[in-house]
């Protein structure tokens, strides 16, 4: 029996993991002047070099990749241009995401035999969240 399920869990607070991961993206910033989730997952991905062999697909919008070493069966998917929220996304993007996203979880489905997954989305989605961030995340 084919049963999709899924859960969506809003957090008004940052784990650990999530605290560590900003802390650094904090520090990058700081020292480059750039955003570390758009130096590692589209830049370096859009380059010449061994790290543009981790892209597996790339949209209008999007791209997709894979790790160089990770846990198994990681994907991201990541805009082409820097943003903080995910809702700010106009429609042309929103229909390039929603195609993306089928044409991710197909190759997962197909290629890892219908596997277990979970979907984590990053986003600071509130004008509150961003003024209390620190300098460097905001635009």
């Amino acid at each position: 029996l084919v049963h999709p399920h899924m859960q969506l869990m809003a957090l008004p607070f940052l784990s650990p993991e999530m605290q560590n991961q900003i802390s650094r993206a904090c520090e990058h910033q700081s020292h480059f002047d750039c955003c570390l989730k758009c130096s590692i997952l589209r830049d370096e991905l859009l380059a010449e070099g061994p790290s543009s062999t981790r892209l597996v697909y790339e949209s209008r919008h999007f791209l997709v990749a894979v790790p160089f070493a990770g846990r198994a069966c990681h994907v991201s998917i990541v805009p082409r241009f820097h943003r903080h929220s995910w809702i700010d996304i106009d429609s042309t993007e929103l229909e390039d995401l929603a195609f993306v996203l089928q044409l991710t979880m197909e190759a997962v489905y197909h290629l890892l035999d219908d596997p277990s997954y979970i979907i984590n989305i990053f986003s600071v989605d509130t004008e509150k969240l961003i003024s209390e961030s620190p300098e460097n995340l905001k635009d």
